[in-house]
């Protein structure tokens, strides 16, 4: 039973870090019309740093979900007794 307490732990944080970057986006998107704003009035800002992402937010979120589905299966087998293979 302690693999399962583990494996639900990481469940949790895992959904704690998806909501996180759900909040996280949105407060990017005001940044980003707020930034606009100030661009569109002749402001520049102070630095010219640029944050690039590889994967979308369609991307991330799915991979995210995927791997709370592989932890669920995993809670789900280990809770049944089971000896079934869990496959990602």
């Amino acid at each position: 039973m302690r693999g399962t307490r583990a494996l639900e732990r990481l469940r949790e944080r895992v959904e704690l870090v998806i909501t996180e970057l759900d909040r996280l986006r949105r407060e990017n998107a005001v940044l980003k019309r707020e930034l606009e704003s100030v661009h569109k009035d002749g402001q520049r800002p102070s630095d010219g740093v640029q944050i690039a992402f590889t994967e979308s937010p369609a991307e991330l979120r799915e991979a995210l979900q995927t791997h709370l589905r592989f932890i669920n299966e995993l809670i789900e087998a280990e809770n049944s007794g089971t000896e079934e293979e869990v496959t990602s």
